[in-house]
């Protein structure tokens, strides 16, 4: 619907790593920092800046080690994530889901960067969009209630 399935992998593939994807030596901490501000350059939150690092590494790096090392990112980690990501592949290739359609593919026909924050809007409703059964509203009495199916949630 969106068409940016492979960007949403990459964002996940990242997110389901659970650990840091940074690290931030004591002794180049500004360094470590400004490299993982980077990723956050034009907005978008953490999904946004998960699928920029990923993408960096494996479209302009090629999977390179050396790239890591210069961004203050963790080796392990990012295969770690390459392989989750191959996984959830297969699976849109078993339900006939187009995995390689990205936001980057339109930027390209238009001859556009792809840095502002509006151009990952298609990113973002897709998040949003499978998220929705989550979504809350604070009621009068204090409650939260889910807005799809009216239930009682607790923040935690």
């Amino acid at each position: 619907k969106y068409k940016c399935t492979s960007d949403l992998l990459s964002s996940v593939s990242m997110l389901s790593l659970g650990s840091s994807v940074f690290y931030r030596p004591k002794d180049k901490a500004v360094h470590a920092d400004t490299a993982r501000l980077n990723f956050a350059r034009g907005g978008g939150g953490d999904h946004i800046a998960l699928m920029r690092c990923y993408n960096e590494w494996a479209f302009s790096a090629d999977y390179n080690s050396q790239w890591c090392f210069e961004n203050y990112v963790q080796v392990r980690s990012m295969k770690k994530a390459r392989d989750v990501r191959e996984q959830l592949e297969n699976l849109c290739e078993r339900v006939e889901i187009d995995h390689t359609v990205s936001i980057m593919d339109n930027q390209k026909q238009e001859q556009q960067n792809i840095d502002e924050e509006e151009d990952f809007v298609p990113v973002l409703k897709a998040i949003t969009a499978g998220f929705f059964y989550n979504v809350a509203r604070l009621t009068r009495t204090g409650d939260y209630q889910t807005a799809k199916q009216p239930k009682t949630v607790y923040i935690h």
